[in-house]
């Protein structure tokens, strides 16, 4: 008997830890961006902005939970010089959306 909405048997557990990862590497790979520095790489910047999405806190708050992050003023300096330099913010909101629910298990795509 098919589960309710096109929900999976085989439930398989994912951590925070793992999403939080996943999110990450997804950005990265679909919005590329680099910049020199001895101290973070672009993962760092990506991290601090998936942990303040997933949390809906500000930039400002969510380095302080992690050991050495980037602080918000260095995380605001390379998105705005890196990132957002030649970019519309409105495509690259539906974009990274888009990108995001391609992500999504078959059965959580169209739960709504």
């Amino acid at each position: 008997m098919p589960n309710p909405r096109g929900q999976l048997n085989d439930a398989t557990e994912l951590t925070a830890a793992q999403t939080l990862k996943l999110a990450v590497e997804t950005m990265q790979s679909h919005l590329p961006f680099t910049f020199d520095s001895p101290r973070y790489t672009p993962d760092d910047i990506w991290h601090i902005l998936v942990l303040a999405a997933a949390q809906g806190r500000s930039i400002d708050s969510a380095p302080v939970d992690l050991a050495e992050a980037p602080s918000a003023s260095t995380v605001r300096y390379q998105l705005h010089n890196h990132l957002f330099a030649e970019c519309d913010l409105a495509a690259l909101e539906d974009n990274l959306n888009a990108v995001l629910v391609a992500q999504l298990p078959p059965g959580i795509q169209h739960s709504r």
